[in-house]
């Protein structure tokens, strides 16, 4: 049984998310069918996480180079490098596990914690 995401946590159905999700144009349509695999649990890689940290070594080193900030990449690069960690060659799309373990989603109730340590 997948795991419960932070929209979850607010009470939506994450069948329900993803399904409004990919009618939408936040989600490239590139990207529709790692929806249907994150619902299986199925983050086999397609472009693996290693590889994407690779990518965020040359976009910092870049950065660095013409002084740009990137606090929006620092955040997902910081994530990617916590997915990473747990040791197994995923999908970048795995990065969903460590949303959910950020989240502290509970099996207990509605998965409801306090919105302060949601957001921490």
């Amino acid at each position: 049984m997948p795991k419960r995401w932070h929209s979850e946590k607010a009470g939506l159905d994450r069948k329900r998310l993803l399904d409004v999700l990919s009618q939408t144009a936040v989600v490239a349509p590139a990207h529709l069918g790692k929806l249907q695999r994150s619902m299986n649990g199925d983050y086999s890689p397609q472009f693996p996480l290693g590889l994407m940290n690779k990518d965020f070594g040359l976009i910092f080193y870049l950065a660095a180079t013409v002084g740009a900030r990137m606090p929006a990449a620092v955040a997902a690069f910081e994530i990617n490098s916590r997915q990473l960690e747990d040791g197994a060659e995923q999908d970048f799309s795995s990065v969903i596990l460590q949303m959910e373990k950020q989240a502290h989603l509970s099996a207990a109730g509605n998965g409801r914690t306090d919105s302060l340590k949601v957001l921490a």
